[in-house]
């Protein structure tokens, strides 16, 4: 969550900004940083087949709520700076038939929605999962019940796993 929102506010430094909307190279750069540390938030929420999360819901849920809450302090801040903080929205902003500042309250509020239409529904999701009463199992006698193991690897032992193997660790 903290490289998910560090790589959020890094790319938006005007500076960073400009040199991604100026350069496709760096505008790939940009998108592959956005795509790579929302992948990591999503993984820990989703615990994709076969792997699982050391988080239970609650954590999982105070991720989704924390990342959600500086993207409303982040489209805040566009939304409200009262003059553009691009300097690329004084020549873009004339072609799509707005102001440089109205381009730039618009995109911090599409922002901003799509942040909590994702976000929002998806902890509320995980709450109600975890309020959710377990399934009921026909009982079976305390010595004949199976023990649980899971084999399901987490994603942490798995990018830790090569460095545990090396001969000095």
């Amino acid at each position: 969550g903290v490289l998910f929102s560090v790589s959020m506010w890094l790319w938006h430094v005007p500076a960073l900004y400009e040199l991604a909307i100026a350069d496709p190279y760096w505008h790939a750069v940009e998108h592959l940083c956005f795509l790579g540390t929302a992948m990591l938030v999503w993984w820990n929420v989703f615990e994709p087949w076969p792997f699982r999360s050391a988080w239970s819901p609650l954590p999982r849920v105070l991720l989704l709520l924390a990342i959600d809450l500086q993207n409303t302090v982040f489209c805040g801040i566009l939304a409200f700076a009262g003059r553009p903080i691009y300097a690329s929205y004084e020549t873009t902003a004339p072609m799509l038939g707005v102001s440089p500042l109205r381009d730039q309250e618009i995109a911090a509020g599409l922002m901003w929605f799509a942040s909590q239409a994702t976000m929002l529904p998806i902890a509320g999701w995980l709450v109600a999962r975890s309020l959710r009463k377990p399934r009921s199992t026909p009982a079976m006698p305390l010595a004949a019940k199976p023990r649980r193991t899971s084999l399901r690897p987490s994603l942490a032992t798995l990018l830790l796993l090569p460095a545990l193997r090396h001969r000095r660790v």
